[in-house]
C-alpha cells in the first residue's frame, strides 16, 4: 500500500496484493484447487478524528492458475467497491 497524497485529513492510497488461494474445490469451474491472485485498486480515507476514519475504494481482480493462456487455465475476474470505516482505540 503507497499513500502518496495526503491533504486536510485525506489521504489517498494505491494498493496492489499478490497471493496464493488454496481450494477444497476446483475453481473457477474446471479450474484447480490452487490458483494465484492478483488485486489492484485505489482508495480515499477520511480521518474524521484521532479515532475514526472512513474509506471508499475501487478494486480489481483476478484469479488464475499462472498456466498461461488457454482452456486449461480458467480464469475469474471481478471489480468490487469497498467502504470502510476505521475505529481507532
Amino acid at each position: 500500500r503507497l499513500a502518496p497524497l495526503r491533504l486536510a485529513g485525506f489521504s489517498l492510497a494505491l494498493e496492489m496484493v499478490l497471493s496464493v488461494l488454496l481450494y477444497d474445490r476446483g475453481f473457477p469451474t474446471g479450474g484447480h484447487l490452487y490458483n494465484f491472485s492478483t488485486r489492484f485498486g485505489a482508495s480515499v480515507t477520511y480521518e474524521v478524528n484521532e479515532h475514526l476514519r472512513l474509506g471508499l475504494g475501487a478494486r480489481w481482480m483476478h484469479v488464475s492458475n499462472g498456466q498461461g493462456l488457454g482452456d486449461h487455465n480458467p480464469s475469474y475476474e471481478a471489480v468490487g467497491f469497498p467502504v470502510s470505516v476505521e475505529l481507532i482505540f
